[in-house]
Order: C-alpha cells, then sequence, then structure tokens
C-alpha cells in the first residue's frame, strides 16, 4: 500500500477542482449574461442582427465552458475513485 496521498490522488483532485472552478466562471459569466438580457433598458439592443450573433456566441461559449467544466469534474472523480479503490 502507497498511502493515500500519491501523485494520481493529486492529479484527480486537481483536475476535480479546475472542473468545479471553470462551472463556477460560466455560472458567473452566464449570470451577467442573463441579466443584461433581462434589463428593460437594454432589451432593445439585442434585436439587431450583430448583437443577436454575439450572445448566440456567448451563449455556444457558456455551452463549451459548462461541458469542459463538468467533463473534467467527472474525469477528477473518476480518478480519484479508481485511486482509492486499488487501495486496497
Amino acid at each position: 500500500m502507497d498511502g493515500i496521498i500519491t501523485e494520481q490522488s493529486i492529479m484527480g483532485a486537481v483536475i476535480m477542482l479546475l472542473g468545479i472552478g471553470l462551472l463556477n466562471l460560466c455560472n458567473r459569466i452566464e449570470h451577467k449574461e442573463y441579466m443584461a438580457r433581462t434589463d428593460p433598458r437594454e432589451k432593445w439592443g439585442f434585436l439587431d442582427g450583430q448583437k443577436k450573433d454575439e450572445m448566440k456566441k456567448r451563449s455556444i461559449r457558456g455551452t463549451l465552458m459548462a461541458l469542459a467544466g463538468a467533463g473534467f469534474s467527472l474525469w477528477g472523480f473518476v480518478i480519484l475513485v479508481i485511486h482509492f479503490s486499488s487501495l486496497e
């Protein structure tokens, strides 16, 4: 038995924390965009073509960030579970 803290467990924890941080960042960005879209003063500014395309790009960026964050979190968790299950 090598012990609980090894290179693999540290790598899994770092990857999982990176994913959680990415998800938090994505949440903050999406919340700011949502507040801008629901602001009555700015509501009509998003109807012209350029800003509509810009909002579409931002939502795709948010989706990709959320998927990457969830993937990193899941990957890190799986690494930790595999490491702790092999300690027997």
